[in-house]
């Protein structure tokens, strides 16, 4: 019986961690996808106006979905390359709580 449990606890323990590990990364790949699109059509003076803007962002929930953020990612809301392309001055990376 004893040898049961303890299997069963190291079985339990394999699939947390496993789940840890993998998960966060599959949901967010399919819960915040970024779509295809054709490029937008901006204009001149458009561009040279958001080049005068600071740009700020309150709400990134980035860091729950535990994603190397120095890297370009094809899915999620937020990462370093995008932000500094998009002239982002301010970022807020929140995070998820109960009350």
């Amino acid at each position: 019986m004893k040898k049961i449990l303890i299997g069963l606890v190291c079985v339990f323990f394999v699939l947390a961690l496993a789940g840890r590990i993998f998960l966060p990364a599959m949901l967010d790949k399919e819960i915040n996808p970024v779509s295809d699109h054709l490029p937008f059509i901006v204009s001149d003076k458009a561009r040279e106006l958001h080049k005068t803007l600071l740009v700020g962002d309150w709400h990134s929930d980035s860091a729950l979905w535990n994603r190397d953020l120095s890297n370009t990612h094809g899915y999620g809301h937020a990462d370093i390359p995008r932000m500094q392309t998009g002239n982002i001055a301010l970022q807020m990376f929140t995070t998820v709580t109960k009350s």
